[in-house]
């Protein structure tokens, strides 16, 4: 592969242009979570969770995984923190008092905490109540966050906070990105 373009995009991951104008994202990491990236890959396409493929890839003597790029035309995108912090900010309803109390709110408004699965599809609602066929939409959607739960329960993840996962969407449709980011699986922590 012959890059033309390199930019970081976080401390770990550089998105990469070939020749080809194709986008790729590369993630440095060592070898053996590498390992558990791939493997979980492999488990989540026998599960049939909709994972990112990765392949092991070397660039400029440093040892990572690079996908294509999970971005397609027509669709924007959000991460599952994007969704549940502008929720939460928006309506501090009744519903989030009844499940966190005012005393415990602002530890919780750390958004990882309120990943649950009730706070979620009320976000969802929130966010996407104009779309024709919400309701069915959002009932896929929820069925695959599930899913994705699932799966890391499977794989022993323990770092899919709403930061890893992302939500996509245009004027019609929305649902659930492809699965990304297993690099905390099969550990003991």
């Amino acid at each position: 592969m012959n890059i033309k373009n390199k930019k970081r995009i976080s401390t770990f991951v550089l998105k990469l242009t070939d020749e080809n104008n194709i986008e790729y994202f590369f993630k440095e990491i060592p070898l053996c979570i590498i390992i558990k990236e791939l493997l979980a890959q492999n488990i989540a396409k026998l599960v049939g969770v909709d994972n990112i493929k990765y392949s092991r890839f070397q660039l400029d003597g440093i040892d990572g995984v690079i996908s294509e790029s999970f971005i397609e035309a027509g669709y924007h995108y959000m991460t599952g923190t994007e969704l549940l912090t502008n929720y939460i900010r928006d309506t501090r309803n009744e519903n989030i008092e009844l499940l966190y109390n005012e005393s415990e709110y602002n530890d919780k408004y750390s958004i990882k905490a309120n990943q649950d699965l009730y706070i979620i599809w009320q976000a969802m609602e929130a966010k996407f109540k104009n779309y024709p066929d919400y309701e069915n939409q959002i009932l896929k959607f929820m069925n695959d966050v599930i899913d994705m739960m699932l799966f890391d329960l499977l794989i022993a993840n323990g770092d899919r906070g709403p930061y890893n996962w992302t939500i996509k969407y245009n004027d019609l449709t929305f649902g659930l990105a492809k699965v990304y980011d297993n690099e905390y699986s099969f550990s003991n922590s």
